[in-house]
């Protein structure tokens, strides 16, 4: 917050001094608080001028003094004050009194003008861009000061009343559908993934929305000349409007946002396209029909109050219906004893989201020495798993227990930890528990027997974040498809917007890098367990690619390979710690993935192929004094996910055979049914294959069940 209020402070005051010194130089001329603001965009516009020069340009001006403190102050806060001396006498000297007002309107509105837009298109306004439309906003005032034929109109008391009147009801359709209804309609039909506190959620929102809303009118109403004010008005409402079509009518089926990237046809694109400039010349024709001027004001009132109301409406009918989850029922899983093994016995089990066979395959490709450091693992290169998505695929590998159909996510998570036996097996052995995932896929049944459990925990929920994210999320419906790309968001950047203190993340392995190299390893030497059992789910493969080999953050130009060979060289760090440890000889470790891709093995860069969704993940195991002279040892026995349990129990010394076969039980030469189900629920798309063959030959899978 103190990032906010110094620099609208460095904006605003020497915006003061500037104005009193503007009236200065003409002592006939009344104070126009309006000049304040004239000032203050310029002197926003030096600074953004000043951090792009200094590398800053693609942060917003706030972000990039994320670090204010007093010398900030001083550093800009003197140059500003004596420009704010200088640059109206100058103007008044070059230009005279008339022309510096008139140059000082025109450079206001159309920067005004100019912000208003772009923000509503792409929600936030860099250091660029700023500088952008200065210089855009610049040219085009000695444009029209010097070469315009007829005088510009501005804003007089007279035309208050209708200026509001046209514009406050298509301010509200906007911050209403984008900030208000589509956000909480998402949040609220999904309030099982995303445990996010309603109530602060909507609370910010509602806030954002009100300051946004005054803002716009101030600015559209006081500021803009009457033509940029009627187009301003114009293109929002086209917009608003035909982006509400598009979210309710011409999306079709949209796909989960897990980062898998969604694609139209360029005809779909071109026709979809054509629709919308028909849509906006639609409002453009009435906001500019002169002849039915009073009618069509009424259409674009009537219209943008409909939308709204029946969105409210709506909004408060869904708060109303929905179930929220009891505040009791809420936990967290935290880095407690996250890097603690035991001296004696552990099992570690690595689950890198997404990381498919055909990922490893062109790893493989490229640095065929890639997996020296799994020389004592056996790969399982036909493996698949059992379940296409994480909300299942993790809950099964803890527990063993099948979906049934009709569950829903939270329904079943809860159903498998009831049903299993596998923890408290694992507890039985006298082995400490350690599950690192995302609370929403652990049932609460067994939170007493996880060691970093706790439901003592600090929300904080970010209100920057949520708005960013959650405008978004609205663009992302409301945009047409050409552009839905410059909406992409996936689900982890919905669950950021809240931060639980000390909560581990399944959606950035550079946290876990970083600690594993600045606090190393530890064992437990006080005796209290026999051995520690470790389950730890990282991103690994899954889209967003927001992380490099080197375990940096990429914000732009991320590579799914690059991402990948990070994840895996993060599991050959913690190896090496076991190793230093002297507990590496004695550990059974297994590196596998919740799912595969999920996409055709025929065509890796499609989102679905002939034969449907298909999945192979990786699988590396290293039993308890497993030892390779040249490894990875390789296998090609049939195994699936369902072997993970008994090669659990096996390796903490459980009955095995409660649960069926171990991985290194499943002989080569095995002919056997393997089955895959793959289901976006609540039962969407629902389809089951039986693989009888190999995982890898698309040929091999067969659809039984849709």
């Amino acid at each position: 917050m103190e990032q906010y209020a110094g620099v609208i402070a460095l904006c605003i005051v020497p915006g003061i001094l500037a104005a009193f010194v503007h009236k200065k130089c003409a002592e006939y001329d009344e104070f126009d608080i309006k000049n304040i603001y004239y000032y203050s965009i310029i002197n926003c516009c030096v600074m953004s001028f000043l951090k792009m020069a200094l590398g800053d340009g693609g942060r917003t001006i706030f972000s990039s003094f994320h670090l204010i403190e007093g010398k900030t102050y001083l550093h800009y806060g003197v140059p500003l004050v004596i420009l704010a001396l200088i640059l109206p006498m100058m103007i008044s000297r070059i230009l005279g009194n008339h022309k510096r007002n008139e140059l000082l309107k025109h450079f206001g509105s159309t920067f005004s003008f100019l912000v208003g837009i772009v923000f509503l298109g792409i929600g936030e306004i860099t250091n660029i861009h700023c500088v952008i439309i200065a210089i855009c906003s610049l040219v085009f005032s000695v444009i029209v000061l010097f070469f315009g034929k007829e005088a510009v109109k501005f804003y007089v008391p007279e035309t208050k009343k209708e200026r509001i009147g046209f514009l406050l009801p298509i301010i509200l359709l906007w911050t209403i559908t984008v900030l208000i209804f589509e956000p909480n309609q998402l949040l609220l039909h999904n309030l099982e993934e995303f445990t996010i506190p309603y109530v602060d959620f909507f609370c910010i929102m509602l806030v954002e929305s009100i300051v946004l809303t005054v803002i716009y009118m101030l600015m559209g109403v006081f500021i803009l000349s009457d033509r940029q004010f009627k187009a301003f008005g114009t293109i929002i409402f086209g917009v608003c409007v035909a982006g509400y079509i598009q979210g309710n009518f011409l999306n079709g089926d949209m796909l989960l946002m897990d980062g898998t990237v969604q694609t139209w046809t360029n005809v779909q694109k071109i026709m979809n396209s054509i629709l919308w400039i028909a849509m906006i010349a639609v409002a453009f024709f009435i906001n500019y029909n002169g002849r039915h001027r009073t009618v069509c004001k009424r259409i674009v009132q009537c219209v943008c109050i409909y939308i709204s109301l029946m969105q409210v409406l709506s909004l408060i009918f869904m708060i109303v219906t929905t179930e929220f989850p009891k505040k009791e029922n809420e936990f967290v899983l935290t880095t407690t004893g996250m890097l603690e093994l035991n001296q004696k016995n552990n099992v570690v089990v690595f689950v890198l989201d997404w990381f498919d066979r055909q990922i490893m395959d062109d790893i493989l490709e490229q640095d065929p020495q890639f997996t020296d450091n799994l020389k004592d693992f056996t790969d399982y290169t036909n493996t698949t798993s059992c379940y296409a998505y994480t909300s299942l695929a993790v809950p099964y590998l803890l527990t063993g227990v099948e979906w049934e159909y009709g569950m829903d996510a939270k329904t079943y998570c809860d159903y498998a930890y009831e049903n299993s036996s596998l923890l408290h097996d694992i507890q039985n052995e006298n082995y400490s528990i350690g599950i690192y995932t995302g609370s929403e896929y652990v049932g609460t049944s067994v939170n007493n027997m996880i060691l970093n459990y706790s439901n003592v925990f600090t929300q904080t929920l970010g209100y920057k974040k949520a708005f960013d994210v959650m405008n978004n999320t609205s663009k992302y419906k409301m945009a047409p498809f050409a552009a839905k790309q410059l909406y992409f968001y996936t689900t982890d950047d919905i669950r950021q917007i809240v931060i639980n203190s000390g909560e581990y993340s399944i959606d950035n392995d550079i946290i876990f890098h970083d600690e594993l190299s600045r606090n190393k390893l530890s064992v437990d030497d006080s005796d209290a367990y026999n051995g520690a059992f470790r389950f730890y789910h990282l991103k690994g493969a899954h889209p967003l690619f927001t992380m490099n080999e080197a375990f940096e953050e990429v914000k732009e130009n991320g590579t799914q390979l690059s991402q990948s060979r990070g994840a895996i060289k993060l599991v050959y760090q913690y190896i090496e710690e076991m190793k230093k440890l002297g507990v590496y000889d004695s550990a059974t470790i297994i590196i596998t993935a919740d799912h595969g891709q999920n996409r055709s093995v025929m065509k890796k860069t499609e989102i679905a192929g002939s034969y449907g969704m298909t999945s192979t993940p990786i699988l590396y195991v290293k039993l308890s004094g497993e030892h390779h002279e040249n490894g990875p040892k390789t296998s090609t026995a049939p195994v699936s996910h369902t072997e993970f349990m008994a090669t659990v129990a096996q390796a903490v010394g459980a009955d095995e055979r409660n649960y069926g076969r171990t991985f290194a039980q499943v002989p080569e030469n095995e002919e056997r049914n393997r089955e895959f189900t793959y289901v976006m629920l609540p039962d969407k798309k629902y389809k089951k294959y039986v693989i009888r063959g190999d995982a890898n030959d698309a040929a091999d899978w067969i659809l039984v069940e849709e």
